[in-house]
């Protein structure tokens, strides 16, 4: 386990230490960071890297595992009904969990408070919840991939020319947000499971394009939420959201932590309640499984709280 750990550091470090060599630059040339801030930025990237590093340890242990599992299960069952509906509530609650999804959400509710955190949440949610469904039935009846692209995004498109453009700009970000660190293994895990039913070649590589047609499903729900503000995005753009650059470098990391660890608890919650659920119905795992996929979970909650209040308290600002 600990080679496993160190190779998910590693992972973590690749991706957060190039936006921090690039910030480094940037202020000592021409954007200085003023007061504590590089102080603060500096843990924050620390705290990114440890905690994206015990959450892929905890998502690959508990998450990734049971995505396929499921699928397997699902498959053996042959019940068409069961696939979709729990294709529907794992990709909810997948993408409620994503950190990528957490920090759009984050983001764009603190520059744009008309737009609620947990309903943005929700809405995106929804949206892979239901395209993921889709994209299990598509496996299942073995429809062209290709067809489904065409004929969605060009409903996409259609919704997206009667929004405001920052609403699309929002959208979009949410399907990249999707493809995160959480969602992709969970979502490819689950349609290798359910694409073992097939036959021969085309059996196996029908999981593909799983994820794609998945990230159709929060660019839409985006789209149609901006449909409920006709009067556009009222963005903050004065200095009042940027934290106050003289604070105590610790100050802000302690202040968020709470609130931070709340929050990722109730994102996890239907993940734990779902795998509760299937356990007890249809996976019947040995104590030793179960007690490896609980423990991913509580690295995934550690994780995700950490890489988090390093987002919020040190990047960004």
């Amino acid at each position: 386990m600990i080679s496993s750990f160190l190779e998910t550091i590693k992972e973590a470090i690749v991706s957060v230490l190039p936006i921090m060599v690039i910030v480094l630059l940037l202020h000592f040339t021409v954007a200085p960071l003023l007061g504590n801030e590089i102080y603060r930025f500096l843990l924050g990237g620390a705290m990114l890297i440890l905690g994206l590093g015990v959450f892929l340890e905890g998502a690959q242990i508990g998450m990734v595992s049971f995505g396929q599992k499921v699928g397997s299960a699902l498959t053996r069952r042959r019940s068409l009904t069961l696939m979709l509906v729990a294709s529907f509530a794992i990709g909810f609650a997948i993408t409620i969990a994503e950190p990528d999804v957490q920090v759009l959400a984050t983001q764009v509710s603190t520059f744009v408070p008309s737009i609620d955190r947990q309903r943005l949440l929700v809405m995106i949610a929804l949206g892979v919840g239901l395209f993921l469904l889709i994209g299990t039935g598509r496996i299942i009846l073995q429809i062209p991939l290709r067809i489904l692209f065409i004929v969605f995004y060009i409903i996409v498109f259609a919704i997206c020319a009667l929004v405001d453009a920052g609403f699309v700009g929002v959208a979009f970000d949410a399907g990249g947000a999707t493809t995160g660190p959480i969602t992709v293994p969970f979502i490819m895990a689950l349609g290798i499971g359910v694409a073992s039913a097939g036959r021969g070649k085309e059996g196996d590589d029908s999981s593909f394009g799983l994820v794609g047609l998945a990230s159709i499903g929060p660019i839409s729900a985006v789209a149609v939420m901006g449909l409920l503000y006709p009067g556009g995005m009222d963005v903050v753009r004065d200095a009042a959201v940027i934290e106050d650059s003289s604070a105590e470098i610790l100050t802000p990391f302690r202040d968020i932590l709470p609130g931070v660890a709340h929050d990722i608890a109730m994102a996890l919650l239907p993940l734990l309640v779902i795998f509760i659920f299937f356990q007890i119905v249809l996976l019947r795992l040995p104590f030793q499984q179960v007690k490896r996929m609980l423990l991913g979970m509580i690295y995934a909650f550690i994780g995700l709280v950490i890489f988090m209040t390093g987002v919020i308290g040190g990047f960004t600002p």
